[in-house]
């Protein structure tokens, strides 16, 4: 019997120590279940804990409620919306920063919208840290919501994974927790003039 208790010890450290975790929090506060009004501004961290592990990159999928619309963090002349700010977890450019368009076969068979972030070290760059920030979106609410959800997929379709030393193998994270968000009504309504002035004072 000790035995076992010895082993079945040794079995929780080693999955504690490679626990790795993928979560949004709100940028300002880190707070995962927040109410905000329409037409608040929300910056929001994709926060990755390694636990360690040699990693060389990282690809996350989001869906999140259609009670908000998502800026263009994009550079000048590139086509689509591209949502994400790089963090400083990686040195890397992305190789993947999209929002999907309702005409992709994939977001056409899921509810509300769907954001991809993804980055692979090249040669030349510094491994990351053991956690830090993945990437950030910024929201704006348009319309009231109860229970509007941020989600980090993780499934068959789309599995939000990193990437190991090797470049080439890929492992799914222990952990994955979204955000829960309420939006509750104002006497503005919002429009696409107003998002534009948000944006200008948010920045």
């Amino acid at each position: 019997m000790r035995y076992l208790n010895i082993l079945a010890a040794v079995i929780l450290i080693a999955v504690a120590a490679d626990a790795q975790t993928v979560r949004l929090v709100q940028a300002e506060t880190g707070a995962t279940d927040l109410e905000i009004s329409v037409g608040d501004v929300i910056d929001v961290d994709i926060v990755i804990d390694f636990e360690g592990s040699a990693v060389s990159g990282a690809v996350v999928f989001l869906s999140m409620d259609d009670a908000f619309l998502v800026a263009d963090n994009g550079r000048t002349g590139e086509s689509g919306t591209q949502p994400f700010i790089p963090g400083p977890l990686f040195e890397s450019e992305p190789i993947t920063n999209l929002f999907l368009p309702e005409s992709d076969p994939v977001a056409a068979q899921l509810s509300g919208f769907q954001l991809d972030f993804g980055t692979i070290l090249s040669e030349s760059d510094a491994p990351p840290n053991s956690s830090g920030v993945l990437a950030s979106i910024r929201l704006l609410a348009v319309k009231p919501a109860a229970d509007a959800l941020l989600l980090i997929d993780d499934n068959p379709i789309r599995e939000t994974r990193f990437i190991l030393d090797d470049q080439r193998s890929e492992a799914r994270f222990r952990s994955a927790s979204g955000m829960q968000v309420r939006v509750v009504p104002t006497a503005t309504a919002v429009t696409a003039k107003t998002w534009g002035e948000l944006k200008l004072r948010a920045d």
